[in-house]
């Protein structure tokens, strides 16, 4: 684990998965903004072709900025609900790319 000077901040990685978690509300919210700044209008598109993954990105970005961090029952919760614009939306969000969304 690595931990900033005033031990703000830890990175863990486990199994592969590297989670930052982040000890100060203000300066975790301060993140989620700057995040959500440099996604620029992806967030939008995603918002604007899928209702469900504005929700499951808004309940992300508001965990993250309350915990510093997804905890993984809510990412379970939204990666097993079955829609089919949500995975890519999910994916894009995370990645902070243009959602590429299948048509039926």
């Amino acid at each position: 684990m690595n931990t900033t000077p005033n031990g703000a901040v830890a990175l863990t990685v486990d199994d592969g998965i590297a989670t930052i978690t982040i000890h100060n509300a203000a300066r975790a919210n301060a993140l989620t903004r700057e995040m959500l700044t440099a996604m620029g209008g992806h967030l939008d598109a995603i918002a604007t072709r899928s209702p469900v993954t504005l929700a499951a990105a808004k309940q992300m970005t508001d965990e993250a900025a309350a915990h510093g961090r997804v905890s993984d029952q809510l990412d379970r919760h939204w990666r097993t609900t079955p829609n089919p614009d949500l995975v890519a939306g999910l994916a894009a969000f995370t990645a902070g790319r243009t959602a590429q969304f299948r048509t039926t």
